[in-house]
């Protein structure tokens, strides 16, 4: 219906010209020196009309003529990023599958060129470690630098993540901290670098970074305490080996809120134990006690020979009123009685433990006690089930 209505309109519009054509053809003389041309108006008009499109029909010929070559390239230079393209997606859906040598084949052919140069060395630097060859691994990521120095940061964790996997840990450590310098905040490298400094057991250096991590809210406060704490006890561990005033030095650097970290407190205490410096132990036992039970803590606390062993027992015996049934408690009240020679009220608080609890240090106790009244039977008694338990547990 519309193109009806447009050809109605031409009609009308030729009809229209005509009779202006016919009703006063006008009149047009162009004259240059002793030239003279005449003709109707309309027929100039209609000669203008024609010689322009006609003038720019020829020069839009040249320049096509013109620009012919660079179209051609320009043609050229389209199939040829199609054709790199398409490898290159061929390449990725191999690695995609794990067939790491064709993708290692596919992708290294495009390595030089420019738009797709930095993912294809990434995804051949994948492939070649996927195969074990880590030297071509490392000419490929070299290549993306030199191709793409822009990206340094993409291009640093991608070879990080691929001698992580590796288990090549003190490389890995070496690219971080080259990353560091160029982005110190950078959340991803921060990550990965705690993540590379527990593998490597460097726990010095993972604690300030636990709390650069914290600080940034790139860990929750429960993981950061959890590895914090692993890491203290790993240096402590580290530092009895050592041996000397080690472990003492430590507890000495260590925060306020650890001293009364019951993990840590299982490592240092041995120590002061051996030392001889049983008061500094006693109470930090009692101050540890007093803000979470545990079991383990109440065990060392009958260990401990304070110089006041008076207050020790009192204390012990507050404890029994909350923790009636606890039978590291009860083996400890046991212990503390058994060295007052309370012969009668230790055995009782012994067995008690022993019913609850089987303990081959219970035992030990019991036939020392028993050995003390110089009752043999009983005591071998003791002896021998204690023994056993402990064969048990070592299995």
């Amino acid at each position: 219906m519309k193109k009806l209505i447009i050809i109605l309109l031409l009609l009308a519009l030729s009809v229209w010209v005509g009779l202006q054509i016919k009703a006063d053809p006008g009149y047009l003389l162009i004259a240059y020196q002793e030239y003279v041309i005449d003709m109707p108006l309309w027929l100039g008009l209609l000669i203008v009309t024609v010689a322009f499109f006609l003038i720019y029909g020829c020069l839009s010929l040249l320049k096509e003529i013109y620009f012919t070559p660079r179209h051609i390239a320009d043609w050229y230079k389209q199939k040829s990023f199609e054709r790199i393209r398409r490898r290159t997606a061929r390449g990725f859906i191999a690695l995609a599958e794990g067939r790491w040598q064709d993708a290692q084949q596919l992708l290294s052919k495009n390595i030089d060129k420019r738009h797709t140069a930095l993912l294809n060395c990434l995804g051949a630097a994948i492939a070649a470690q996927k195969q074990g060859k880590e030297l071509e691994r490392d000419e490929y990521l070299r290549l993306a630098h030199s191709y793409h120095s822009h990206a340094q940061i993409a291009i640093g964790l991608t070879q990080a993540r691929l001698q992580y996997m590796q288990g090549q840990y003190e490389q890995c450590l070496a690219s971080l901290q080259r990353l560091l310098v160029i982005a110190p905040d950078h959340a991803t490298i921060l990550l990965m670098l705690k993540d590379v400094l527990i593998n490597l057991k460097a726990w010095g250096d993972l604690l300030p970074l636990l709390k650069t991590l914290q600080k940034k809210k790139l860990m929750s406060t429960e993981e950061a305490y959890c590895l914090t704490e692993q890491a203290y006890v790993a240096l402590f561990i580290k530092a009895k080996n050592t041996g000397g005033d080690a472990p003492t030095k430590l507890w000495q650097e260590l925060p306020e809120k650890w001293t009364q970290n019951a993990e840590l407190l299982l490592q240092y205490i041995p120590h002061l134990l051996a030392q001889g410096t049983h008061d500094d132990a006693e109470a930090l036992l009692k101050k540890s006690i007093k803000k979470a039970w545990d079991p383990r803590l109440v065990r060392y606390y009958g260990w401990c020979l304070p110089l006041e062993k008076d207050k020790q027992l009192k204390t012990a015996q507050l404890w029994l009123k909350a923790h009636p049934e606890d039978p590291a408690l009860l083996m400890t009240l046991g212990r503390l009685l058994y060295r007052e020679e309370l012969w009668g009220l230790s055995r009782e608080y012994l067995e008690k433990s022993l019913a609850i609890s089987p303990q081959p240090e219970t035992y030990l106790l019991l036939g020392d006690l028993y050995a003390k009244l110089q009752d043999t039977t009983k005591s071998q008694h003791y002896y021998q089930h204690g023994l056993q338990l402990a064969c048990q547990t070592q299995i």
